[in-house]
């Protein structure tokens, strides 16, 4: 396989990962929202799970923000070069740099997710086994 093909996939299992963990990140909020005790107030969730639900609003937090940074940085950045009159198939080399915010937020989300569904497996673990 060329660089190139290695890339390709790159994107497409980043692209699906951002989207499932979007999607478990609505399912967790929900599933955080039916543990609540049937007659409680709409904002009282066992305090076990608050955890598990900051975690899963976080997420999606940091996916707004990893949309939103690389549209700016990369939107920037051509119309940056395309004032300078380069060629839209031209060559360029970005600063290395421009990606770590996008890879901390990319990994953020997904990290967020995954403790928030670890957190969500123990209180669920611990009604199943009983006190």
């Amino acid at each position: 396989m060329k660089i190139a093909d290695y890339r390709a996939d790159y994107y497409a299992f980043s692209s699906k990962t951002s989207e499932i963990s979007r999607q478990l990140s609505f399912a967790g909020i929900a599933l955080v929202w039916v543990f609540k005790a049937k007659d409680a107030a709409p904002t009282d969730i066992p305090l076990e799970l608050l955890w598990p639900a900051g975690l899963f609003v976080l997420s999606l937090g940091m996916d707004l923000l990893h949309a939103a940074y690389g549209t700016f940085v990369w939107g920037v950045f051509s119309r940056f070069h395309e004032k300078r009159h380069i060629g839209a198939d031209d060559e360029l080399d970005a600063p290395a740099w421009f990606n770590w915010p996008s890879l901390l937020l990319f990994w953020g989300k997904v990290s967020a997710v995954i403790a928030g569904y670890v957190i969500t497996l123990a209180y669920i673990w611990g009604l199943i086994s009983g006190p």
